[in-house]
């Protein structure tokens, strides 16, 4: 659905679950995997909810262009990254450099370059 939402803006974006989720107190110092490699929030075509609904988040494992994931283009998406930028992630990245990007203190090594 698209357009406002119970009267609020509707957010094609959600929270990584594994970052910003229920009763996170994420700060920058609790991400030793490094800001560069951690995925704060994605876009999202399904299951829109409205800015700021405290229930707008998922999990990144399920997938980029997945029904329960992230998701928006064709082949992949954008992404919010910890350190402040985006990148596009393709739907086609292994899966275990998508969980590693996915935790803040995972002590994964996700190469920054992941979508390039």
């Amino acid at each position: 659905k698209r357009g406002p939402i119970r009267g609020f803006a509707a957010s094609h974006y959600a929270a990584n679950v594994r970052t910003l989720g229920p009763n996170s107190h994420v700060r920058f110092r609790d991400i030793p995997d490094g800001t560069s490699d951690t995925i704060l929030a994605c876009e999202v075509s399904r299951g829109i909810r409205p800015w700021g609904d405290p229930l707008n988040w998922r999990d990144l494992t399920a997938g980029i262009n997945r029904p329960s994931g992230f998701g928006m283009w064709t082949g992949g998406c954008l992404v919010l990254m910890a350190d402040g930028r985006v990148q596009s992630v393709r739907s086609d990245i292994d899966p275990r450099v998508l969980k590693a990007l996915s935790t803040p203190d995972g002590g994964d090594d996700a190469p920054s370059s992941f979508a390039r």
